[in-house]
């Protein structure tokens, strides 16, 4: 481990969620969270306590199965329900404390104004990616929900209408995702351009499409 390594964990905050010690990205301070903020922290770590629910009900499959010899025929749908519902709701909190896995060898490589351009373009597309995904998936989240989707397995739990519901965690990406734009641009034209775009992702989302 190299000296310049050891001096940057030195100067690391030990908390949920800090940064990695390499890296120079800082977090946004608690004071400076918007309401969206404020949503996505909480909400991420919330669901954290999802895995450990899932833990707990494969342990007891597997205890189930094995020891009792009386596989359960809810514990796979459950866990993977419980799963799926704490990666997509914690899309807000990973984008805000922007932690996405992500290649950036490229990015280390360029100088600070460039990599300003390059999370901007990125968090640009992201959000154009995620309204052309949302302005499909919630057609077909309401059509789940309105039939009570199961799943048809011994279960036959609603499970597909629930996966289809936590959309709901896309929102929140979105939101966050429009929330670290705003946060990164600087000039107040591009800033008012942003919250005249947010309000009309408000508008048509409300209004269901």
């Amino acid at each position: 481990m190299t000296q310049s390594y050891q001096d940057h964990v030195a100067q690391t905050e030990t908390a949920l969620g800090t940064q990695n010690p390499t890296d120079d990205h800082t977090d946004v301070a608690r004071v400076q969270y918007s309401p969206v903020d404020h949503f996505s922290h909480v909400t991420g770590i919330a669901v954290s306590v999802f895995y450990i629910v899932a833990a707990l009900a494969t342990l007891y499959e597997v205890f189930s199965r094995y020891v009792m010899n009386a596989p359960t025929y809810w514990a796979f749908e459950t866990v993977m329900m419980i799963c799926a519902a704490a990666w997509m709701l914690s899309a807000g909190y990973i984008t805000l404390k922007q932690r996405h896995i992500a290649i950036t060898v490229i990015h280390s490589l360029t100088t600070p104004r460039q990599q300003w351009m390059l999370d901007a373009f990125a968090m640009i597309v992201g959000i154009f990616a995620l309204y052309m995904l949302l302005s499909d998936a919630t057609i077909r989240s309401y059509d789940s929900i309105i039939r009570v989707e199961k799943s048809g397995s011994a279960f036959n739990s609603p499970m597909p209408m629930m996966m289809k519901t936590l959309m709901v965690g896309a929102f929140m990406y979105l939101a966050q995702l429009v929330v670290n734009l705003h946060r990164h641009v600087t000039s107040a034209w591009a800033k008012t351009a942003i919250k005249i775009i947010a309000a009309y992702f408000v508008l048509y989302f409300t209004a269901g499409c």
